[in-house]
């Protein structure tokens, strides 16, 4: 006689319903060296306010990402 089945685990969560990661496949060797310059501009404006703001390299394509869909979206729509 086989062994009963295992029981399943139960759900720990829901999936939210928009994701929080996205990856970005393509980008070269010089578009993370662009990206990590932008970052380290940002970081340096930053720090020379002081008040001990930070930035990374993601907060930066979140960033670029974000002004491009609001160039491609129609007028009306301002959700970005």
């Amino acid at each position: 006689m086989a062994p009963p089945k295992r029981a399943r685990a139960p759900k720990t969560a829901d999936a939210p319903a928009t994701p929080s990661a996205l990856m970005v496949k393509g980008l070269t060797a010089a578009d993370f060296a662009a990206l990590d310059s932008i970052t380290e501009k940002r970081r340096a404006a930053l720090e020379a306010v002081g008040e001990g703001g930070t930035t990374s390299r993601n907060a930066v394509v979140v960033a670029a990402l974000r002004a491009f869909i609001r160039r491609e979206l129609p007028d009306g729509d301002r959700r970005f």
